[in-house]
């Protein structure tokens, strides 16, 4: 016969270990996406310029310059910033999937909070079952 105590607390620990389970997945989902985010900044736009190379006998000395080259420009702590992008305009992330994945990250991160405080309750209701 099931002890009457001993019954919630395996359901509990099987729970407490699923919901383990579960965060480290997020966690590590969470990892990824701030590595493929990592560098790009939320805001910023893209600017195109002539860039002169400093050779006094090039002709871009009397010209507009070499390019025109890509840069992302943002704005980071009251400084204009800038991340050379290269002559063609391909970003490596389009905006779409960095919003996308900035949209995913901010669920995650409201999942494991809620997870956090599922884990929380469950201990306060073993502590509850064990000793009362």
């Amino acid at each position: 016969m099931l002890n009457p105590k001993t019954y919630p607390c395996k359901r509990l620990a099987s729970l407490a270990l699923q919901l383990d389970h579960e965060l480290q997945l997020l966690h590590k989902e969470l990892s990824s996406i701030d590595k493929v985010l990592k560098g790009f900044p939320s805001r910023g736009w893209i600017e195109w310029k002539y860039v002169k190379c400093g050779k006094k006998s090039c002709s871009c000395q009397q010209g507009k310059g070499h390019g025109p080259y890509a840069y992302l420009r943002y704005w980071e702590d009251g400084h204009l910033k800038s991340i050379y992008l290269g002559k063609t305009s391909k970003i490596s992330i389009p905006e779409q999937q960095q919003q996308t994945l900035e949209q995913r990250k901010k669920q995650i991160q409201e999942t494991i909070q809620k997870l956090e405080q599922a884990i929380l309750e469950a201990i306060k209701l073993l502590e509850k079952t064990l000793y009362s």
